[in-house]
């Protein structure tokens, strides 16, 4: 892995061509079926969860992990994102002392912040459970997995910056959530007692602290040997002045994400938190295609930018997007007719998921027109106009949660995260038009293919 990305990685300007399109493919092919993987595993996890401890239950679980996880991202101060772009660019330029000083830096910071956050959870946990006494003791068991959320993060973007884009991926998507389905279902086939919201999520804690170690090993094993043996030095201008948009982007990109669980959880019950969640969980599945399109999209946005390589910035935003579109076609068809027999499994009470499952999946293919385009803005230094677009959908879809929850029910929230999806993709391409004159990638693959076509009639 770390071969392929270093020899992309000298492709001139300009001629991002075959051997880069090869890269895309095997890269993201990799990511997709590691990605693919893992949501098998957390739908056996979600399956096992759900008939356990009950539809409450489920609910409560997925309340916590939906808190734990969005303290998580913003305790990264963004450094999860800020290392794609800093570490390819250090190992380019030689640079390893810098190298070695900004992933010091980020290792100590996600883990502190994440520590005070984490004590933050343990003092607030009455007021976010509103006196509920099981939500309590779920959300303080949850408090210890947020630390090791964020120094996980950090650890996996140093392997997938140094070469690791498929690797990179293994602890959050199938040690986590397999650690929890080994943990519970092994706790329910053994006759250990009834299982409980807690023990679940105390089965995510130490999922979440083997994903930590993995991600750690991989980062050792990746790592270049000149950083090994080089003595850290210090850029802090450089590595904090994206700290504050990013930390911006990474929490309203996570309230993107959660606030229908969040909504749900505050105003209406947790079992129908817990139903949103199931559906949402599978309308991802239709996003697995554009993620695992991303792991591979970031670093090269990153590469080809601090080579001013327009040409292949267009190129390669014209073929992931176009790759995006068609994948998330083709598992977004047969997902929906399987739908009710995944939540038939789960049980009767998750069947009046489905019809949310329907709207938030229109949301997807919506997105997958255009595209992992976020990285073009992030890996460019256009963090700030990113956090801007991400914290206007992130306040529309809260508060478009807020008004159609207390009509609409769960429906009312799918609604509300299929219109915030739908404003954060079209401002996106606009700002990526302005500040890098770049068109969304469909034009461009559409524009191509016309021109192809012209030439073609002409000869």
């Amino acid at each position: 892995m770390r071969t392929l990305s270093a020899t992309i990685a000298r492709v001139p300007p300009g001629k991002f061509g075959a051997r880069g399109l090869s890269w895309l493919l095997s890269s993201s092919a990799g990511a997709f079926a590691v990605l693919c993987a893992g949501a098998g595993i957390t739908y056996a996890a979600q399956l096992v969860i759900a008939r356990a401890i009950g539809p409450e239950g489920f609910g409560i679980y997925a309340y916590v992990v939906a808190w734990v996880t969005l303290c998580a991202y913003v305790a990264t101060l963004g450094f999860h994102t800020s290392l794609l772009r800093l570490l390819p660019a250090y190992e380019a330029q030689e640079a390893w002392p810098l190298a070695r000083g900004v992933l010091r830096c980020a290792m100590v910071t996600t883990l502190a912040l994440g520590a005070a956050f984490a004590l933050l959870i343990v003092v607030f946990a009455d007021r976010l459970a509103d006196g509920d006494g099981a939500l309590v003791h779920a959300l303080r068991i949850g408090a210890v997995a947020i630390p090791l959320i964020a120094f996980q993060l950090a650890a996996s973007a140093g392997a997938r910056a140094f070469g690791g884009p498929v690797v990179s991926l293994v602890p959050e998507r199938i040690l986590r959530d397999g650690t929890v389905l080994i943990i519970v279902s092994g706790a329910t086939l053994l006759g250990l007692g009834r299982p409980d919201a807690a023990y679940a999520v105390l089965a995510f804690a130490a999922g979440c602290a083997i994903a930590l170690a993995f991600a750690l090993t991989a980062l050792r094993l990746l790592r270049p040997q000149a950083l090994a043996e080089a003595r850290a030095g210090a850029s802090f201008r450089e590595w904090l002045a994206p700290a504050l948009p990013l930390t911006v982007l990474l929490f309203a990109d996570n309230v993107l994400v959660r606030s229908g669980v969040l909504v749900l959880g505050m105003i209406a019950s947790v079992h129908e938190a817990g139903l949103f969640a199931i559906a949402f969980g599978l309308s991802l599945l239709a996003a697995l295609p554009r993620m695992a399109i991303a792991s591979a999209f970031a670093p090269q946005v990153s590469a080809l930018h601090a080579r001013a390589d327009i040409d292949g910035l267009r190129t390669l935003s014209a073929r992931s997007t176009l790759l995006s579109l068609i994948a998330t076609i083709c598992v977004a068809i047969p997902l929906l007719g399987g739908t009710p027999v995944l939540l038939g499994w789960l049980g009767h009470s998750f069947l009046e998921a489905a019809p949310i499952v329907a709207i938030l999946m229109a949301g997807q293919v919506f997105a997958a027109a255009f595209g992992p385009q976020q990285h073009l803005l992030t890996m460019t230094g256009h963090e700030r106009a990113s956090a801007v677009i991400f914290l206007i959908a992130a306040t529309f879809g809260v508060a478009a949660a807020l008004a159609l929850v207390p009509v609409l029910g769960v429906h009312g929230a799918a609604f509300a995260s299929v219109g915030s999806t739908a404003l954060l993709n079209a401002a996106l391409a606009v700002a990526i038009r302005r500040h890098l004159a770049l068109p969304p990638g469909m034009a461009i693959a559409l524009g191509r293919s016309l021109r192809r076509g012209r030439r073609h009639h002409a000869g």
